[in-house]
């Protein structure tokens, strides 16, 4: 999962680079042949890595462990850098049905009744 950190990390900084520099100057260049920044392939690495690591971490573990959870976490930021709000938000529900809270109208949470 660390490695996973340091990757979605890494593409986060190319990506913020990318922005501020001219496209003559960038380290993260558009290759022609894909159309795609280099950044991709470390967020999909990042992603990949992310999953396996979960799918590992809820073999051996409860769905409540803190390994799990933090896990989940980062995977729903990551997806949430993708664009893919739907699959993040589905990661955060999650998290929170392990602790039983549930959004309230107003500022704050509540506990969820049993």
């Amino acid at each position: 999962q660390n490695l996973a950190v340091f990757l979605k990390l890494q593409s986060q900084v190319k990506s913020e680079t990318s922005k501020t520099l001219t496209s003559a100057t960038t380290a993260t260049t558009t290759t022609a042949a894909t159309g795609k920044t280099d950044y991709n392939d470390e967020y999909a690495e990042a992603h990949a890595l992310y999953t396996q690591a979960l799918n590992v971490r809820m073999k051996l573990l409860p769905q409540h462990h803190p390994d799990v959870l933090a896990t989940k976490f980062s995977l729903a930021e990551l997806l949430d850098l993708l664009g893919d709000e739907t699959s993040a938000n589905r990661f955060r529900q999650e998290i929170l049905d392990v602790y039983q809270v549930e959004e309230r109208d107003g500022d704050g949470v509540e506990e969820k009744e049993q």
